[in-house]
């Protein structure tokens, strides 16, 4: 997510009421446009052309969700004939000032794989991904990329994707979805049979150090697409380097960039029985962690907790954690990690719409001054 000076003091500040004001907002002008991609999937999109460079664009008046590849070749490259293609996926809400994006790096592409070719197989999958991405495994998403590739009349990216970027299918998904998950803007109705929803969002504004997930506990809780991946979260970064469609700029400017994790969950028994989760979090050097636990409790107001760790976080015992105490009944809570100060928040305890609840969990906090 990029900020804005504004956003990034409203972080600093811990002032989650004007944070999700602010994404509220922007759920509202985004929400049209999703709803018009998975109502009419690839006509919903228009191809634009700015200076040679083409991308899809679907857009209102005050927001907009795009899709672009910008292509680079080294001299190696060249003379091997394959590429670099940079795929930037992102939505911009106007009125919120709120910028999400999902860049990824796809090496060595033959020259014959168009920058085009690959957008339209975004844009393609875009409407089952709305409809069904939230239970889609790494494997499975990756298919269906190549499915997508396939349709557009490129067989051989769909070739390329089961055998050589599996991996990245998986990725263009799951950063479509962690910034659609944030904004509630997925159609949920194919999971909410299961009576309770709880997505984690771990947000780094750490500067110095890259964390990464460890592990997880689940009380009658499954992840929405039955897959655990240990990933990790980049540090909290100054702007620069961002890839936007061409001729697009916002009219407020970005000064920083903060990646999040967004997980979703489910319960797995749905009479009567909410769902509880504990996960475990490492910095990169192994030194410092931080346990995080939620649970959704069916006839009384949910509970949370944190636990910062010192020393090497994996051999913490994450299932003693979540059943002993440390629990609060609270729409916040708070802990420090070495040096850092971690936030957790939680908007509703219970009566959230759709029983659909969240846990906000921040590793540090932004600089004032960046």
């Amino acid at each position: 997510m990029h900020l804005t000076a504004a956003g990034r003091q409203q972080w600093a500040n811990n002032d989650v009421a004007a944070v999700t004001a602010k994404r509220d907002q922007a759920q509202k002008e985004l929400q049209p446009i999703y709803d018009n991609i998975q109502k009419n999937g690839e006509n919903a999109w228009v191809l634009l052309e700015y200076q040679g460079d083409q991308y899809y664009a679907s857009w209102t008046e005050t927001a907009t969700v795009w899709a672009y590849v910008k292509e680079e070749q080294s001299g190696n490259q060249a003379s091997d004939q394959v590429k670099t293609s940079i795929i930037s996926i992102g939505s911009y809400a106007k009125n919120s000032e709120l910028l999400g994006l999902s860049g990824y790096v796809w090496n060595n592409l033959p020259i014959t794989i168009t920058a085009g070719l690959i957008s339209a197989a975004i844009v393609y999958l875009m409407r089952s991904l709305i409809a069904e991405g939230i239970t889609w495994g790494i494997s499975f998403a990756a298919s269906r990329l190549a499915q997508a590739a396939a349709a557009v009349g490129s067989q051989q990216l769909a070739a390329l994707v089961p055998s050589s970027v599996a991996r990245l299918g998986g990725l263009v998904v799951g950063g479509i979805l962690g910034v659609a998950l944030f904004l509630a803007v997925m159609w949920l109705s194919d999971i909410l049979f299961r009576q309770y929803y709880l997505t984690v969002s771990v947000f780094n504004f750490d500067p110095d150090r890259v964390w990464k997930t460890i592990s997880w506990y689940g009380d009658n809780a499954v992840i929405s697409n039955d897959e655990w991946r240990s990933v990790e979260i980049p540090k909290f970064v100054p702007a620069g380097g961002q890839v936007y469609p061409p001729g697009f700029d916002p009219p407020t400017a970005v000064d920083s960039v903060v990646t999040y994790l967004c997980i979703a969950f489910t319960n797995v028994n749905t009479f009567l029985e909410g769902l509880g989760i504990g996960m475990l979090i490492g910095r990169d050097d192994n030194t410092l962690g931080l346990a995080l636990k939620y649970d959704v409790i069916r006839f009384s107001d949910n509970q949370m907790g944190l636990q910062g760790i010192t020393g090497d976080p994996s051999s913490f015992n994450l299932s003693n954690y979540y059943n002993g105490g440390g629990w609060v009944q609270s729409n916040s809570t708070q802990t420090t990690v070495g040096n850092l100060t971690v936030n957790g928040y939680s908007r509703y305890l219970s009566g959230a719409p759709d029983n659909a609840y969240e846990y906000i969990v921040n590793i540090g906090s932004p600089p004032s001054n960046f």
